[in-house]
């Protein structure tokens, strides 16, 4: 019994330290070697046409170490194989001398997407402290045009991951991301030799939206042209939803070497005015009261406008003196005062309904972010409520909406009273979100509605409206909604300008962006 102790006391010491030694290996072995992450290529990003809207590229980074920069022949070698001129020598040098005052050595980057030529040079100089890095980079071949759409990349919680920030980069972050890899190598400067360990990184998925990139680009000549330096455009396909195009000015641009511009000026180019830039619609909403007149049935059939309105010792003026008008006609001449009357008859809640109904205020289910907007309805106050809705009434005071907002109401006008879901991708199902009321009375509206693009001399065809929303800090943003063809309309087109001087420079830029978007032969001048 004492042998078969002993026997049992000295195996467990063996495994004792069998396990020790196990576990001093895998320490050993863990301090000798680092993990590499490796970069995973984000998906594509094409419009609905295949056309390539953003992409990974490998680019090439030269960088060389503060040891080999300051000696000046060294340095001189290294600026005429990266072909510098003048004002990029002299800002390498200014930095070589600033780095040079603090402590410690190290390579900074001299050349950022180094042609093919250039890296070929570089390594025919066999530099020590001199080094080619491989480095993926977001492209997007249309620049700034749609930049707040797309959106743009940042670092993730490792240096080869990157993650979408803003636009379909974040909206579709897990289906573009893909998964990075690992790569296990030894760790101590006295061993050499290839990986230990490989994981190699997947690619994310392609994503095909509903964006025509050549209407994208030909829209965003035509607001340069036209001076809009502040505004957005957004355009849709009223059959199903989908977005044609969404442009927000001034643009930013997320190619890598451009997204320092994007951090100044005055114009708040972070904002994404399609969806974020909320302001007054004006006689953009009186459509869809006339929709909520004709479902309640409390509609007056004429109403005689004097040029004004008085309501509690106050006058609310109209554009001018209107004589008898009706519903259509209101919608056509822009009469406030026919409005007016309506607000008074079912008050903020009912107007706040039929826009909310239309999607013009609120939710409009679209992927990329709701649209902001503002209806108060002072439900507290029931003198204050009774005033604000003069002003509601013909889209003033404090109502908010987005050219998205309107974009998605003006679709549903235009193809027979279906509120539908903005569609971002191609593979996206159409999503009706609701329906407008007394759709029997869109025909009237419609042809309200040429003839009021007549008055801007619109082309043939087209079914269109524009409006001056008030500010108080600044001057009224002028604004243009229109679809066509009038009776099967393929496009609605929105647009917000906020430097246009009157409503009627909007009016020739919208009709402009509908003949692009229709193509030539669609729409005629009358």
């Amino acid at each position: 019994m004492l042998g078969l102790g002993l026997v049992l006391v000295g195996r467990a010491a063996e495994l004792q330290l069998s396990s020790r030694s196990e576990r001093e290996a895998a320490h050993l072995t863990a301090e000798r070697t680092r993990t590499m992450h490796l970069a995973a290529h984000r998906g594509r990003i094409l419009d609905a046409h295949g056309r390539l809207l953003a992409e990974d590229r490998v680019e090439h980074d030269v960088k060389a170490s503060l040891e080999l920069l300051r000696s000046t022949p060294a340095r001189a070698e290294l600026v005429g194989a990266l072909d510098l001129d003048a004002a990029e020598s002299r800002a390498l040098e200014s930095k070589v001398r600033e780095l040079a005052k603090r402590n410690g050595d190290r390579s900074i980057v001299v050349k950022r997407a180094a042609s093919e030529p250039v890296v070929a040079r570089v390594r025919a100089l066999r530099r020590r402290g001199l080094t080619i890095e491989d480095t993926i980079r977001r492209h997007y071949p249309l620049g700034a045009t749609l930049g707040h759409y797309l959106g743009h990349v940042g670092q993730g919680a490792t240096p080869a991951e990157r993650v979408g920030r803003s636009g379909v980069e974040r909206a579709f972050e897990s289906s573009l991301s893909g998964t990075s890899g690992t790569r296990v190598v030894p760790s101590t400067s006295w061993i050499r030799g290839e990986a230990i360990r490989t994981t190699p990184p997947r690619a994310g998925d392609d994503l095909a939206l509903t964006i025509d990139a050549k209407l994208s680009r030909e829209a965003a000549d035509i607001l340069e042209r036209a001076g809009i330096r502040r505004g957005a455009l957004v355009v849709l396909d009223p059959r199903d939803g989908s977005v044609l195009t969404s442009i927000s000015v001034p643009a930013i641009d997320s190619n890598p070497r451009s997204r320092s511009a994007r951090l100044f000026g005055t114009e708040s180019p972070w904002v994404d005015r399609t969806r974020q830039d909320a302001q007054a619609p004006g006689a953009l909403v009186f459509p869809f009261e006339v929709l909520a007149e004709r479902e309640r049935g409390i509609g007056t059939p004429k109403e005689t406008c004097r040029g004004f309105a008085l309501f509690q010792k106050r006058i609310f003026h109209c554009t001018h003196l209107h004589g008898s008008v009706t519903a259509a006609s209101a919608i056509e001449q822009h009469c406030n005062v026919y409005f007016y009357r309506n607000a008074l008859t079912f008050g903020l809640a009912g107007m706040n309904q039929a826009l909310r109904s239309a999607g013009m205020i609120g939710p409009v289910g679209m992927a990329l972010g709701e649209p902001a907007s503002a209806f108060p309805l002072y439900e507290h106050d029931e003198r204050l409520a009774s005033m604000m809705s003069l002003p509601a009434s013909v889209g003033q005071g404090q109502v908010r909406t987005t050219p998205l907002g309107v974009a998605v109401a003006y679709a549903a006008l235009g193809n027979g009273g279906r509120v539908l879901a903005p569609r971002v991708l191609g593979a996206d199902p159409i999503v009706e979100r609701g329906v407008l009321p007394s759709r029997d009375a869109l025909g009237s509206i419609r042809d309200a509605l040429k003839k009021s693009a007549l008055r801007y001399d619109a082309p043939a065809n087209v079914a269109a409206t524009v409006a001056a929303g008030q500010r108080k800090d600044g001057p009224d943003v002028h604004w243009f909604a229109g679809f066509a063809p009038a009776l099967a309309p393929r496009v609605v087109v929105v647009v917000l300008s906020e430097t246009a001087a009157t409503s009627a420079e909007v009016a020739a830029t919208g009709y402009q962006i509908i003949e692009a978007a229709l193509g030539d032969g669609e729409t005629e001048r009358p």
